[in-house]
């Protein structure tokens, strides 16, 4: 998780505000279930990397954590899908998640009250996340429905047992480092 948190600060170096929204989503997120800490850390970070605004990607999340579960892909897949079709304007790759064009120009009646067709660049991004958005009800339990399977209950324990690895193991990985460190430093005077 200290890379993904490194990265984050470094996507964000010129806005602490942003980085502290995002630092507390990471920290705030829910356990327990397919994804882990390291795996938001990694997604969001990827999320601002690829130019997701902090307050769309609060607003993403959950959803995009049900569909990776669906999916049964990492987050950072279904970050770079999703911050793809924003950029670009391009749905192809949520038709695996279920948004269709016919749910982007539903979208866009309804935010705009005009045809996709004729909306700009900025529009469009903001009718494909409001298409997601509409289908959030599907997502929002996707990844504990995912996490109750066979194969979710394995990710759901081992994803477990690597928080709890992390929580036990981390303060003995800080008191290895400093006892390398100083039979190095040892050796080096030797």
């Amino acid at each position: 998780m200290q890379t993904s948190m490194i990265r984050l600060q470094l996507v964000t170096a010129d806005n602490a505000d942003e980085r502290e929204r995002l630092t507390n989503l990471i920290e705030n997120a829910p356990r327990g279930f397919l994804f882990d800490d390291n795996d938001v850390a990694r997604a969001v970070s990827m999320a601002k990397f690829l130019d997701l605004q902090a307050d769309e990607i609060e607003r993403l999340l959950p959803s995009l954590r049900g569909m990776a579960a669906i999916q049964g892909q990492d987050l950072t897949e279904a970050i770079f899908n999703v911050a793809n079709a924003l950029e670009t304007g391009q749905i192809r790759a949520l038709k695996q998640y279920g948004i269709v064009l016919k749910d982007v120009e539903a979208a866009a009646v309804e935010t705009f009250n005009r045809p996709l067709k004729d909306l700009d660049e900025l529009s469009h991004r903001t009718v494909i996340l409001n298409a997601i958005m509409a289908k959030s009800a599907l997502f929002s339990e996707a990844e504990q429905k995912a996490s109750e399977t066979l194969p979710g209950t394995l990710k759901s324990m081992a994803t477990e047992m690597g928080e709890i690895g992390e929580t036990l193991l981390g303060p003995v990985a800080e008191g290895l480092r400093a006892v390398v460190g100083f039979a190095r430093d040892a050796t080096l005077e030797i």
